[in-house]
């Protein structure tokens, strides 16, 4: 792995009873060009069945956080962590469609994990997010992104 790697996360810890659907994104900010290429994403999100992870252009929410390289003497990389808690005005159906945008899905069922490959998961070009959210409302839910900001073809 490079040495200009870069990790960024977020974590909510909702009111039991208060529960929204979660999204916690990753924002490409870059102003030179860069694209952060995804090789890791460690979740949690304690009532969903599955995770989908959403590509869309700008920013998905609020800034919550900016992301930081695993060498300090690098400087603040690009890459912010958004956030947004949203309704639920239904609750979910079973068999319901996943978010326009979606790129992949992971896991079932009340859990956290990590999915790691040697390939980038994701590709996110300057002025676009990719945003992780769970099929149900949920009082806990974390995100961490692992990612390298490289010049794309």
């Amino acid at each position: 792995m490079s040495d200009q790697l870069c990790s960024g996360g977020w974590y909510v810890n909702q009111t039991v009873g208060s529960e929204k659907y979660v999204w916690i994104g990753l924002f490409n900010n870059d102003s030179i060009g860069r694209s952060l290429y995804v090789y890791d994403i460690d979740f949690a999100m304690d009532a969903a069945q599955s995770i989908a992870a959403v590509m869309s252009t700008g920013i998905v929410g609020a800034v919550v956080a900016n992301c930081v390289s695993i060498n300090p003497l690098l400087g603040a990389p690009p890459g912010q962590i958004t956030l947004s808690l949203v309704g639920p005005s239904v609750p979910p159906t079973v068999g319901q469609a996943v978010p326009s945008g979606t790129a992949f899905v992971l896991g079932s069922g009340f859990f956290n994990g990590r999915a790691h490959v040697e390939h980038p998961l994701a590709i996110i070009p300057p002025g676009y997010s990719l945003t992780l959210t769970g099929d149900f409302q949920t009082a806990d839910a974390g995100v961490g992104f692992w990612y390298v900001p490289l010049r794309s073809n």
